[in-house]
């Protein structure tokens, strides 16, 4: 089930809007462009601590403080990093980006996708948190202020550690940012699915 939530700011600071529906995500934001990270090393490659992108007229770094990693599978590869604790930071310039969203979730020492609650946030300010999440669990956030950061943490459980995960980063301009009623009412439909994945090597 997807829901759509508005967070506001304090005074002089951005209204946001939260999806957890791509569908209406999509709806909302105009002339999409996506980053899959298929063409990164195929699954159990370490990246080093940054790796740059070029997404349409965005440019992306992704950071984390020891190294990015490769999970996923050959057939669709994930980012994630060596450190479970680590946090993969996506920084953005170029053209002013009002809209990103992409699949966020938790996966194992082995690269697998695993249960687990991930925090996303934009700008260090507004931030959502998936529990249970698959490897479709989706957040979007679409701001009335430029997204210059989007970051990602696993909450670390009691029983293991979990891996921060992503995939399928959504970058977008905004065409109309829906009432908080109705965007609810269309954010009922729901996504899923789990993809196979590789092993990770143990650190």
């Amino acid at each position: 089930m997807g829901w759509t939530l508005m967070a506001f700011g304090l005074s002089g600071q951005a209204a946001t809007t939260i999806y957890t529906d791509p569908a209406v995500f999509l709806a909302a934001v105009g002339g999409v462009v996506t980053e899959g990270f298929d063409g990164l090393p195929e699954p159990g490659n370490e990246l080093g601590e940054t790796r740059s992108f070029s997404v349409g007229g965005i440019s992306v770094v992704a950071s984390t403080g020891s190294e990015l990693y490769t999970a996923g599978s050959a057939l669709d590869i994930w980012l994630s990093t060596v450190v479970p604790e680590q946090v993969i930071d996506f920084d953005f310039s170029g053209d002013a980006l009002y809209a990103v969203g992409g699949n966020f979730f938790t996966s194992d020492v082995s690269g697998y996708r695993t249960p687990g609650s991930v925090e996303v946030m934009i700008n260090d300010a507004t931030s959502y948190t998936v529990t249970y999440s698959v490897a479709t669990s989706f957040v979007g956030f679409v701001s009335d202020e430029p997204i210059t950061r989007l970051s990602v943490v696993a909450v670390q459980p009691g029983s293991g550690p979990v891996w921060p995960t992503a995939n399928n980063l959504v970058f977008g301009g905004v065409s109309v940012v829906p009432e908080p009623e109705s965007a609810m009412i269309q954010g009922l439909v729901g996504w899923a699915g789990v993809m196979v994945a590789m092993r990770r090597k143990r650190r």
